[in-house]
């Protein structure tokens, strides 16, 4: 798909989740586009390598930062009067910086074992938040290594650990026991908006937050 059809689908689906925010009150908030040789700076600031020919982005994702740089779904603030806050989960791409930050939820340090063996997340970098709560689930790109032809989307939990990979071997904690991963960040995206649009507003609002519509 070129890229101008592809960020044509991205506006159809951003608005269909504007749509679903104005429904209860919410808003929707796009950042301005990424220039490309920001994003060509990514890669060395996540510490991953680029394989030669290869890409570290999955399929789809600089065209959505070239249209906006983040998307993120606001509701009114009860604590300030005209003010905005942030959902504490769905809906929320991350921007690139915001990726270099939201990525310390998702790397664990390298001497974390399992069974007396060394494992990494150091491949992984957090994409968009997940499903309601917790904060440490997240939607995470995996870099291509081991038994992955190229990135791919995966929802990543620290506690779980599934796309860990085992130091020794490179092979994946969960491999061939995971579903849901999705080889184009378009896929992913149609996925997660109609994941966002199916959930109650009241699912959205753990930790009091009100609204008022």
């Amino acid at each position: 798909m070129s890229k101008r059809a592809s960020q044509e689908r991205f506006r159809e689906l951003l608005n269909d989740v504007a749509g679903w925010a104005e429904g209860f009150g919410g808003r929707l908030v796009l950042g301005p586009p990424v220039p490309d040789e920001d994003l060509a700076l990514l890669p060395e600031l996540l510490g991953l390598p680029v394989p030669p020919g290869g890409e570290v982005l999955p399929d789809g994702l600089r065209d959505f930062w070239g249209l906006c740089a983040f998307a993120r779904v606001e509701v009114p603030d009860a604590e300030e009067e005209g003010g905005w806050r942030t959902l504490p989960a769905n809906f929320r791409v991350y921007s690139p910086d915001e990726v270099l930050d939201a990525t310390r939820w998702v790397r664990i340090p390298d001497d974390v074992t399992l069974g007396n063996r060394r494992i990494t997340t150091a491949h992984l970098f957090a994409l968009a938040v997940s499903d309601v709560l917790p904060r440490d689930a997240q939607w995470c790109v995996a870099a291509a290594q081991g038994s992955l032809p190229g990135p791919v989307i995966v929802r990543h939990h620290v506690d779980e650990l599934r796309w860990a990979r085992f130091q020794d071997t490179g092979r994946y904690v969960g491999e061939g026991e995971s579903p849901g991963v999705f080889a184009s960040f378009l896929e992913w995206f149609e996925h997660y908006v109609r994941h966002v649009r199916a959930l109650h507003p009241e699912t959205l609002y753990p930790d009091g937050v009100t609204v008022n519509a």
